[in-house]
């Protein structure tokens, strides 16, 4: 990562995105949008990845501390014992929330990040609901899945 493009990451992180999180009994997350009061995986499984980034590049542990309960909030609030990430399983969330354990794994060297990160590639390389003819499917036509 570039000087110039880590330091805009960390200025839109710091100032836009971990500002909106919010606590609650579910945990710590971040909002789907401006709109809604509503988290979800696909907002919270980049967000642990950009933490988990941040955190190698600054060493600030405010970023790996962000980054855990992010991966918190989506493993008890999106995360399915078969590993499916959220209804639909969309294989961009699959893969960000994979790749943010991964991540974690090489953060901390916590072996539950990466049986995580397997768990939920796992499934989207192997699952019918992510696959068409052993490829990754298309997601559809929603302007929210149309994107992935």
């Amino acid at each position: 990562m570039t000087k110039k493009f880590a330091q805009t990451a960390k200025i839109v992180y710091d100032k836009y995105i971990i500002t909106r999180a919010w606590t609650d009994d579910k945990g710590t997350g971040l909002p789907w949008n401006t709109t809604q009061n509503d988290r979800n995986a696909c907002t919270n499984s980049p967000g642990c990845l950009v933490a988990a980034k941040l955190y190698q590049r600054y060493e600030d542990g405010n970023y790996l501390s962000d980054a855990k309960k992010l991966y918190e909030y989506v493993v008890n609030n999106s995360y399915n014992a078969d590993g499916r990430v959220e209804e639909p399983p969309l294989t961009y969330t699959q893969g960000t929330f994979g790749e943010a354990c991964r991540q974690l794994y090489h953060i901390t060297q916590e072996s539950k990040y990466m049986d995580k990160a397997k768990q939920v590639i796992n499934y989207a390389a192997t699952s019918d609901r992510c696959l068409r003819n052993g490829i990754l499917r298309d997601e559809g036509s929603s302007m929210d899945q149309s994107i992935f």
